[in-house]
C-alpha cells in the first residue's frame, strides 16, 4: 500500500472511531485572511486526488511551516481553472471539493483557501498575483509549488518568474519535484478510468474518510 494511502487510512480509522480529528479552517478566497494566518507557508495547486505526486508539494510546505514555526496553508481553485477556461472540455475530478478538503485537512494544514476562479481572477497578471494575492492578501513567508507551476493571465508566470520575484521581494520559494507514482497509487488511480459517480465517491471515501456531508 502507498504510504500516503496508509497514512490517510489510519486517520480515517481514528475519525470513525470518534478520535480527535484536525480541522483546517476553510476560507472562500484570499480576502480577509485572519491575522493569525499571515506569514505562513502556502502550497499552491489544484491537488485533485491528493495523490503521491501532490504529496511532494504538500509535504514540503508542511515541513517548511514546521521548520519556521508558521502556519501551513493550501491555496487551491474552484472551479478547476481548466473547467473555466475550456468549458467545452469537461474536467474529470477524482475528488469533489468536500472530500479534497478532508484529505488536505487530515495532512495537518491550518487553512484551506478555495479561491474562486472567474474571469476577473483569470485576467490577473503574474505580477499582480504575487503582489496582490501572495504578499498583500496572504502575507506569505514561503511559497511551495510544483516545478512546472504557471500562473497569471496567459500563464505568463513561470517558475523562473516566481523565483525572481521571491529574490526581489524577500519570500522563500521552493519547487517540489513530483515523486514517481506506482501503477496503483492511493486515491489517484482508483477511479482514473471512469467518470465520477456515487459508486466512485463511495469507493474513494472509504479509502480515506466516511462520505463527506
Amino acid at each position: 500500500m502507498d504510504a500516503s494511502a496508509a497514512m490517510v487510512g489510519d486517520m480515517a480509522a481514528g475519525d470513525m472511531a470518534g478520535g480527535n480529528r484536525h480541522e483546517a479552517l476553510l476560507l472562500p478566497g484570499t480576502d480577509n485572511i485572519p491575522v493569525a494566518l499571515k506569514g505562513g507557508v502556502v502550497a499552491i495547486g489544484n491537488f485533485d486526488g491528493v495523490h503521491r505526486g501532490h504529496r511532494a508539494v504538500l509535504d514540503e510546505a508542511l515541513g517548511e511551516a514546521r521548520r519556521y514555526g508558521v502556519p501551513a496553508l493550501v491555496l487551491t481553485f474552484e472551479p478547476h481553472p481548466r473547467a473555466f477556461l475550456r468549458p467545452d472540455r469537461p474536467v474529470f475530478r477524482l475528488t469533489p471539493p468536500p472530500l479534497k478538503r478532508r484529505l488536505l485537512s487530515a495532512l495537518g494544514f491550518d487553512a484551506i483557501i478555495e479561491q474562486p476562479f472567474d474571469a476577473a481572477f483569470a485576467a490577473r497578471t503574474a505580477g499582480d498575483f504575487v503582489d496582490g494575492v501572495l504578499l498583500r492578501d496572504l502575507g506569505i513567508s514561503h511559497v511551495v509549488t510544483g516545478h512546472d507551476f504557471h500562473f497569471g493571465h496567459d500563464r505568463e508566470g513561470t517558475p523562473q518568474f516566481l523565483k525572481k520575484a521571491a529574490a526581489e521581494k524577500g519570500f522563500g520559494n521552493v519547487w517540489a519535484r513530483e515523486r514517481s507514482r506506482p501503477p496503483h497509487d492511493c486515491l489517484a488511480t482508483v477511479m482514473r478510468s471512469r467518470p465520477w459517480s456515487a459508486t466512485a465517491e463511495s469507493s474513494a471515501a472509504s479509502s480515506a474518510f466516511p462520505p463527506p456531508t
